[in-house]
């Protein structure tokens, strides 16, 4: 997430037209949202995150316990930003099975249909241009 925006950084792969895009690792899953709720916005494709369970702490693990990590995760699906959450550094096959228990109930995000808009990015900012 360093130098581009969310939505540069979707505006500078589409082009390969991916079948998902998403999010992993570098961050929790609360500091992890308005990063993901951006990218969910403008992509016209899956959406995923993979966050992991907080910053790790040498003595102590990870920050998050399971059910903090997967009650902060599940909101993903809650607001319909995601077609797949997981978990990475600091989950085990215990928070996975937690995540899906709690997201079970959850519609997918909807992929929208590819935008008529021209979209062009720098390195801090994104242009949007409406196509007649």
């Amino acid at each position: 997430m360093s130098g581009q925006t969310s939505e540069a950084f979707y505006i500078s792969v589409m082009h390969a037209k991916p079948m998902c895009i998403g999010l992993n690792c570098a961050l929790g899953p609360d500091t992890m949202y308005p990063f993901l709720e951006r990218i969910s916005n403008i992509a016209d494709t899956y959406v995923h995150c993979y966050p992991n369970a907080g910053l790790p702490n040498p003595i102590t693990g990870y920050e998050e316990s399971m059910e903090s990590f997967c009650n902060k995760t599940v909101i993903f699906a809650k607001d319909g930003l995601v077609n797949a959450i997981g978990g990475c550094c600091g989950t085990t096959p215990e928070f996975i099975k937690l995540l899906v228990q709690l997201s079970a109930g959850y519609k997918p995000r909807v992929v929208k249909p590819s935008s008529k808009m021209t979209l062009l990015s720098g390195k801090k900012i994104s242009y949007f241009i409406y196509n007649n």
